[in-house]
């Protein structure tokens, strides 16, 4: 079962295309599992990052952890089927699931403390806002300074 992110809610947030073209030309069935195998996996990545700070986090729907969810899926679901290709439109996906990453490890770190409800996001060190989600996740110049 999903914590963060449904098959339809990927879909939502990367487009059909754009799942449909990770996932290959696998009959439906399989492409479903696929995508649900690529959530999966992208759900146990972000728990082992914020389980241990936030035991509690499967409780609620964040939506950042949702939006990192979509990113590190969409590698996962790259990564298993056709495989990673530098110097294409893959390097969008490497570059967003290592920026999620980073994100994810900075919460473990506990420099970034994550808002219950996803609302904002708050530099532990300064408390300065670092992020509002899910309008938009944390830029390079946010991530580039750790």
């Amino acid at each position: 079962m999903s914590i963060w992110l449904t098959r339809e809610a990927l879909i939502e947030a990367a487009g059909l295309h754009t799942v449909e073209a990770l996932a290959g030309d696998q009959a439906e069935a399989e492409n479903r599992v696929l995508v649900n195998s690529a959530i999966v996996q992208a759900e146990a990545e972000i728990m082992g990052y914020v389980l241990g700070p936030y035991p509690r986090i499967t409780q609620v729907i964040n939506p950042t952890l949702t939006a990192h969810a979509v990113r590190i899926a969409l590698w996962h679901l790259l990564s298993t089927t056709r495989g990673y290709k530098p110097d294409t439109e893959d390097e969008a996906i490497k570059t967003n699931y290592d920026a999620s990453i980073k994100f994810l490890g900075l919460v473990a770190q506990g420099k970034v403390e994550l808002a219950p409800n996803g609302e904002e996001e708050t530099d532990a060190l300064s408390g300065d806002i670092t992020a509002v989600h899910p309008d938009r996740l944390l830029g390079p110049d946010f991530l580039n300074k750790y």
